[in-house]
This record gives C-alpha cells, structure tokens and sequence, in this order.
C-alpha cells in the first residue's frame, strides 16, 4: 500500500522546482540573445543606410568613396559638387567677409547657389538688355533709347540691379564660452551661420556655415608654418561642425578647409600640394575627433557628415582626401572599395 500510494521521485515537487527554473533560465538566454541580435542587425541597418549613395546627403552626380561609422556618425568621404549637395547644412572654405562678388573655388559655387534657380538665364538677359539697350524682361523687344545730354548718340536703357542680397550678410557665431554673436565680419578659425536661399534651399540645405581657415600665404614657406597652420584648420573644423550642430542640423557636407587659394605657390617647388595634402588630413583627422567626441552623445543630432572635393577629372583633389582617410580610419571597416584612378 505504501509503494503504491508514493509518487516517483522523478515526479517531486524538488524536481519540478528545478526544472522549470532551468526553462526559466533558458528562455532569458534566448530573449537576450535575440535582442543582441536585433540590436546589431539595426546598428548595421543604420551604417548600410548612412553609407548608401542615394541617402538624402548625396547628390545625384556624387559617389561615395568612403564611409566609417564613429559612435552614431556616419563620416564619408564623397566625390562630388559641393553646390549639389542635400544636407542640412554646408559648410564654405570662407574669407573673413564671405559672400563676396567676387568669391571663387567653393566660396564661388556657393554663392552662386545662393541666387534663385534660373539665375543664369536671368543674367544672360540682363547682359543682353546691356548690350542692346532692352529692359531685362521686356521679351527682348527693342526700347526707344534715350538721346544722351549733350551727345548725338543715344545711351541705352540702364539695366537692372543684379542684386540678390546675400553678400556679406550678417552671421551668426558662438565663442568657446557658448556666448553668442551677430556680425558681417569672422575672424580666422571661427565658423558663423546664414540661412541658405535660392538652389541651395530648394535642394533642402536650410543653413550655410562660413568657415575661416587659416590663410598660408600670411607666413612664410618654411617647416615651421606647418606646425602654425594646421592646429588652426583644425579648430576651424570644430567650430563648424559645432555651429552646425547648434542650429539642429543631422547632416552636413564640408570641404577642404585652407585648401586650395589659400596655399602657396612657388615654381619648381611641390610647396602647394604638401599643404593641399596637410589641411586635407587635418579636416579629415578632426572630423573623425570631433565624431568620436559627439557620437555617443544623445543630444547630438548631427549624423552624417560628408567631407566632400570634386574628382580630379574636374580638377579636384578628393584623392587626397582618400588617402587622408586611410591613414586616419584605415582600421575602420571601408563600405566602398578603393577607387579606380578614374573615379578619382
């Protein structure tokens, strides 16, 4: 009677308890592992994403070169036109006063992305109606021209203003204390802000970052201008990924700073391109800095950030940029293979 009336051992309410704390145990194991999972396929999803060419960052004709994911930011090296961009903030290689009428390189092309679409045509009827004394807009129709005072040869009908209000507008800038300023002119190394208007803001780049590298030619070609300059073009770059940052954007272009005009020239001397290549390892070496300062930051909403040049078959020196990449990030995994010297 008693063998028959008492439950098998296996069946004891010791065993029970054992038992379904082990399944306990080992559905938690599961549900992190799957977790971790999920995790690291969305972090994979993201850098995918960021890396991709047709992300909103880049521009139809632009290619990817490029691409480390630091923290939360996506830092690419893009080969392309900086006026075609889509971010929501672009950097220019300023002068103290930029816009200027006569602003060239990327200061140029900006300004001239300012204007409105259609500018071009606009102007080439303004320099008609100059020519042959129209009114800019009549339709190309002939006005009476006016007898001058004085003359028997009549003076064409004035031609209208070319005027689009973006030169020398007033920008905004913070000094190191987070103090803020309003003022026309930047000194060097800082990096103030305007709003972008015409092409540029039908592209959706809402804001223009004016940043005032370092001028070479102020010091002498020697060793020493070297160790003068570049900590300079360095602070300029963190300054203008910082205003970026302060007016809310989640994506910026930014080209060589102190690269180009800026550098000397001496004949039989390879003075400019060692200092073309230097300020662009050094836009590239504090981009990666100023990532690694700021990706783990949960305030920060700046993400991606494209350091961009023209290819060189368009006289540009994105190779350059490449190879800055390389040595700064070359343990980093690479989203793109490397570059035929065609693409560059």
């Amino acid at each position: 009677g008693e063998s028959e009336g008492r439950r098998p051992s296996s069946l004891s309410p010791e065993k029970d308890d054992d038992s379904t704390t082990a399944e306990k145990k080992e559905h938690q194991r599961r549900e992190t592992k799957k977790n971790s999972k999920e995790k690291e396929a969305t972090r994979l999803k993201f850098q995918e994403r960021s890396a991709s060419s047709s992300s909103p960052s880049a521009s139809p004709s632009s290619r990817v070169l490029r691409s480390v994911g630091i923290g939360h930011v996506s830092v690419r090296v893009v080969a392309g036109n900086i006026a075609d961009v889509r971010v929501d903030a672009v950097v220019n290689a300023a002068n103290s006063l930029s816009f200027m009428t006569m602003d060239g390189g990327v200061s140029g092309a900006l300004r001239n992305a300012m204007r409105p679409p259609g500018w071009r045509e606009r102007k080439r009827e303004l320099r008609k109606a100059r020519a042959h004394g129209t009114t800019a807009g009549s339709g190309g129709r002939v006005i009476r021209k006016t007898p001058a005072a004085g003359k028997n040869k009549s003076a064409p009908a004035p031609a209208e203003k070319d005027d689009d209000g973006v030169i020398a507008y007033p920008k905004l800038f913070w000094d190191d204390d987070g103090k803020e300023h309003t003022n026309k002119r930047l000194p060097t190394t800082q990096a103030g802000v305007q709003p972008a208007l015409g092409i540029l803001r039908s592209q959706g780049v809402r804001h223009v970052v004016h940043a005032v590298g370092p001028i070479w030619t102020d010091y002498p070609v020697r060793e020493k201008t070297f160790k003068i300059i570049i900590p300079q073009i360095k602070t300029t770059v963190r300054r203008a990924l910082n205003a970026a940052a302060r007016v809310g954007a989640t994506s910026c272009a930014i080209p060589a700073i102190s690269g180009g005009i800026f550098t000397h020239w001496k004949p039989n001397s390879n003075i400019k391109e060692r200092e073309m290549k230097a300020a662009r390892l050094a836009v590239v070496t504090e981009v990666c800095a100023w990532a690694r300062d700021h990706g783990e930051a949960t305030a920060n909403k700046l993400l991606s950030v494209d350091i961009i040049d023209l290819p060189s078959r368009q006289r540009g020196s994105v190779k350059w940029f490449v190879e800055a990449f390389d040595k700064v990030a070359g343990s980093a995994r690479k989203s793109n293979p490397r570059p035929t010297a065609s693409e560059c």
